[in-house]
């Protein structure tokens, strides 16, 4: 691979995502070498493994290994043990920010990407127990407004009360999938049998209270 080139597109991807990244050339000339490969499905054309590597002039080095099995299909997994969550700070950071956002085309943030969240769902459901999720856009004023919303549910119900990126939506698989959910804010409220209702738009801390209670 171009090492030059691998900086610029995931600085750029990086600047679509939002991100601070520091000089351009300056990174360039850092990087001494990158390496990329990628594992995809001849038939159905999915991801099944992402493997890379850059490798800095001087003692940095960045690798990730991404490995897919049992795609579209209910998962168990467990974190592994001693494993720091999210991404490294300063600019390894951004260049991991960068890398994720390159490869899912800008569209899936790495904190979306590893939100414990749709696990602590699956867990929830399996317990029978009422799941309450809100979809939202971090920049929204009305998605803003739905978080002491979120907490007063959280205090006045014993449902389990989550709060994801909307980009993490995909990742919640058949719990919300028949719901489509594509604007935000969007709440999703979970039974006790696993079924799921959709309300779009603000609501009020007593109306979603009460709809919470409605459930099943």
């Amino acid at each position: 691979m171009d090492s030059k080139a691998v900086a610029k597109d995931l600085l750029q991807a990086a600047k679509a995502n939002g991100a601070e990244v520091p000089n351009s050339r300056g990174l360039a000339r850092s990087v001494k070498s990158a390496e990329l490969d990628v594992w995809v499905g001849s038939d159905d054309h999915i991801l099944r493994r992402l493997s890379g590597a850059v490798v800095f002039r001087g003692s940095g080095r960045l690798e990730l290994d991404v490995r897919l099995s049992g795609v579209n299909k209910p998962q168990a997994i467990e974190a592994p043990a001693h494993i720091r969550a999210g991404a490294p700070s300063g600019a390894f950071g951004t260049f991991a920010e960068g890398l994720v956002g390159g490869v899912s085309g800008g569209s899936v943030s790495l904190k979306a990407l590893t939100s414990p969240n749709p696990g602590r769902a699956a867990r929830a459901v399996h317990k029978h127990k009422k799941v309450v999720i809100l979809f939202r856009n971090p920049r929204g004023l009305d998605d803003r407004a739905m978080a002491p919303v979120l907490r007063s549910v959280d205090q006045r119900t014993q449902a389990l009360v989550l709060s994801d990126d909307v980009a993490a939506v995909e990742r919640y698989g058949k719990l919300v999938e028949d719901l489509g959910v594509s604007q935000t804010p969007s709440i999703v409220i979970i039974d006790r049998s696993g079924k799921a209702r959709l309300i779009e738009g603000y609501v009020d801390s007593d109306t979603l209270t009460q709809a919470v209670a409605d459930a099943r």
